[in-house]
């Protein structure tokens, strides 16, 4: 796991754990994907994609596009996640070793929402 922050923004690896709150509150709700929050001092880990082996990445889909996490209907407890650390859009890719998941890219824009162009999604897919 690697991750580039700019300075100002909230990195999504931590180097101490998000508070107790914000992280009962998103495993209490039925309604929210992440059911496992795994801490340590070094980084947050969403156990979700290892417990799902990839979730729909695993099952064909290549990438995710979300351009305003307020306009596409994610639950309150996933959209207060996202708030926590100030993304407003992101993508998704997967990256495959033949027909297996290897891993993801993931990209997010903290800023404000943003509009992916076509030549950006094709880029990372």
């Amino acid at each position: 796991m690697a991750e580039s922050v700019a300075e100002g923004w909230v990195p999504l690896i931590p180097q101490s754990p998000p508070g107790l709150n914000t992280v009962q509150e998103t495993l209490n709700n039925d309604d929210c994907t992440v059911k496992t929050w795994k801490t340590s001092d070094s980084f947050v880990q969403d156990t979700y994609l290892q417990e799902t082996q990839g979730g729909v990445y695993s099952r064909g889909r290549n990438y995710a596009v979300v351009q305003d996490i307020y306009q596409v209907g994610f639950k309150p407890c996933y959209i207060s996640l996202l708030e926590r650390f100030q993304a407003k859009s992101y993508i998704i890719v997967a990256i495959n070793n033949g027909t297996k998941l290897w891993g993801l890219l993931a990209s997010y824009q903290n800023s404000h929402p943003r509009r992916w162009e076509e030549s950006e999604v094709r880029m990372m897919s």
